[in-house]
């Protein structure tokens, strides 16, 4: 009996140090298996064998005895057989080929960022740190530099204007100035990681509101910073809270002191965007530029401060055509700004009140004042970019002072127009040609007030009635609604016409020449206003006060998607809510019912044509215009009868 317990005892510790062997034998291979996932990271290839080798490994554990092993290992065990799930994956977003052609432009000012999509700057930011040398330099991992861009997308908003795209923008001014500048050959690596890395971060969650709302608002951003740069630091915060994940710290091989260094420099490159220190920074910059000593720590480091500020800034460097629609975001986001602190009483800085700015007023000045005198600084030192970003500021500058010129002379014109009852009513028609726009506003018999804008450059038409409703009967003093539409080519006049159009005989009652007859339209999608500056930033000024009731159609919608426009933007109406298989408003009774509603509106007279005449030459020239008038039907789903306030007496 003895002898069978210790042989059973003796059984047990060989069976225990078996386990232990394959313990030890499990941790290394799987020690070993993991080295290898990290250092192959791009070939994707070896990571499924690698992935192979596990299951494999874990199918050998569970056929000796079914032992578990506890491992700190990056990938979870599943008792169900299932594919084995990284926990830090592999990023899947589509990986983008750069072309020669595209490589070249890219570090080129000239770069259009306008044609990428996400998938392809984010394939074009990867491209530059292995081209800079910062990911050997560094020895980053290709798929943790992934991760980690990845990461730095999700975390910029959807702004007008400080968006990825931005990130993208700046950082592609500042990989162009790398090169144009030969940087690569004055400024060490660790300075060049630094330039890049701190654009790529440079606008981390920022929120769309400026350092001064911050302030007076008193939001949390204002608190925790004390009113110090708040957003300038909350960017730096969230850059190095993703930096601190380890999936996505692409400085996980350096030395702490080496990271310590890093953090610093990009820390004092992002406060260093903050408009605020402009001017301390550029006389700082100015007094060593004449002597400026590239092994000079200080020298260096104010240079940096300075590049970053450029690339900031640096959009009228670009095209017009790659320059203008920035302006056109910022300003939206600008008029989102100073709507907001209207609302809340805060004090509005007048560059960004929508009643007083324009592009010439907001461009002048910036260019003139901030712009040329800064980057004509950096060009003492590197002469090479006054051909390539110098000019294009000075011709920028030249561009916005003709505008505003024409601007001053906008044409605005009172015409009396003699409606289809024979009442006479007063049409107010502006022409603004640098914001490309046409507007025309009146008020119909009943006192419905119409405004109706033309934006050309979007080619986008936006109809407004303002419909006065019946407090006694229990309606609200106005209803507002607005129908946009997709505007046509030869419509109406030009803008750029319009504007040189002068007021004649204010008090000669005019009938259009020409009767266009109506239109019927069915209005079977709406547009979510807090995104409609994607289609034309006028819709937000048009249409604010209609809210929910901002029309469209879905050709119409499907145009615009054919052209870019952001989808988010749109809802079209389920094929139930089709007007045609509606009861009409006008027939229903319940006025909680849902119904098909119907509104007419009437252009009485508007410039729809320029006339030609012949001199004594051959060729023709402008010599007036041709007024006409349409009628405009809109047929639209309400989900109550009481909203169709026109419609309440029939």
């Amino acid at each position: 009996m003895f002898q069978n317990v210790l042989s059973q005892v003796a059984e047990q510790f060989s069976r225990a140090f078996r386990i232990n062997e394959l313990k030890t034998e499990v941790t290394n291979r799987l020690a070993m298996l993991e080295k290898k996932v990290e250092l192959e990271g791009l070939k994707v290839v070896e990571i499924e064998k690698c992935k192979n080798d596990l299951k494999k490994l874990r199918d050998e554990i569970t056929s000796r005895g079914g032992v578990k092993v506890n491992c700190n290992c990056k990938f979870n065990f599943t008792d169900d057989g299932k594919k084995l799930s990284p926990r830090r994956d592999v990023p899947s977003y589509p990986k983008y080929t750069l072309s020669q052609e595209t490589i070249e432009a890219l570090k080129k000012p000239t770069f259009d960022v306008w044609h990428w999509e996400h998938n392809e700057m984010l394939s074009c930011l990867e491209y530059m740190y292995h081209d800079l040398g910062l990911v050997k330099e560094f020895n980053m991992n290709p798929i943790t530099l992934k991760r980690w861009l990845l990461a730095i997308q999700e975390n910029y908003r959807d702004n007008p204007f400080h968006n990825f795209r931005h990130c993208f923008c700046v950082s592609q001014m500042m990989y162009g100035m790398i090169h144009l500048c030969n940087l690569k050959e004055r400024l060490t690596m660790t300075d060049m990681c630094i330039l890049v890395t701190a654009a790529v971060c440079h606008d981390l969650d920022h929120p769309g509101y400026n350092n001064t709302y911050q302030i007076n608002a008193r939001t949390e951003l204002a608190v925790r910073y004390n009113d110090i740069s708040p957003l300038e630091n909350h960017h730096c915060a969230v850059a190095f809270q993703i930096l601190s994940m380890p999936e996505c710290n692409i400085f996980a091989n350096i030395e702490p002191d080496s990271f310590k260094q890093l953090r610093q420099a990009i820390i004092t490159l992002i406060l260093a965007t903050d408009m605020a220190r402009h001017g301390e920074i550029l006389d700082s910059f100015k007094q060593k530029v004449d002597n400026f000593d590239f092994t000079n720590e200080e020298h260096v480091k104010c240079l940096k401060m300075v590049l970053i500020k450029c690339c900031d800034i640096s959009n009228e460097v670009r095209p017009t055509e790659v320059a203008e629609p920035w302006l056109d975001c910022l300003l939206e986001e600008y008029f989102m700004q100073s709507d907001r602190e209207k609302s809340e009483g805060l004090p509005v800085a007048p560059f960004m009140d929508r009643e007083k700015v324009t592009k010439p007023t907001a461009q002048i000045g910036f260019i003139k004042f901030v712009l040329i005198p800064m980057f004509e600084t950096v060009m003492k030192l590197f002469p090479q970019i006054e051909e390539i970003m110098v000019q294009p500021l000075r011709d920028s500058r030249d561009h916005y002072e003709e505008l505003k010129q024409i601007d001053d002379a906008m044409s605005e014109l009172t015409v009396l127009v003699r409606l289809n009852d024979g009442q006479i009513t007063e049409e107010l028609l502006e022409a603004d040609s640098e914001k490309d726009i046409i507007t025309v506003e009146f008020k119909q018999a009943d006192g419905t007030l119409i405004t109706f804008l033309s934006d050309f450059k979007r080619r986008v038409k936006i109809f407004r009635a303002l419909v006065l409703g019946e407090p006694e009967k229990g309606q609200s003093q106005y209803q507002a609604l607005c129908f946009i539409l997709h505007l046509d080519h030869g419509e109406l006049i030009p803008s750029e016409a319009m504007a040189r159009l002068r007021q004649k005989n204010p008090h000669l009652v005019r009938s259009a020449e020409e009767r266009r007859g109506e239109e019927q339209f069915t209005m079977n999608a709406v547009l979510n206003m807090s995104r409609s500056w994607h289609l034309s930033t006028h819709i937000h000024n048009v249409c604010g006060e209609a809210r929910d009731l901002v029309y469209t159609r879905q050709q119409d919608v499907k145009h615009w998607l054919d052209k870019g426009v952001e989808g988010s933007i749109f809802e079209v109406f389920p094929q139930s809510l089709n007007v045609s298989g509606l009861q009409s408003c006008s027939s229903t009774t319940d006025p909680w019912q849902s119904c098909s509603c119907t509104y007419r509106l009437n252009l009485e007279w508007f410039p729809c044509q320029l006339k030609y005449c012949r001199g004594q030459g051959s060729n023709p020239y402008k010599c007036g215009i041709k007024s006409c008038s349409k009628g405009y039907r809109f047929d639209f789903y309400t989900h109550h009868k009481h909203l169709c306030l026109w419609d309440e007496d029939t």
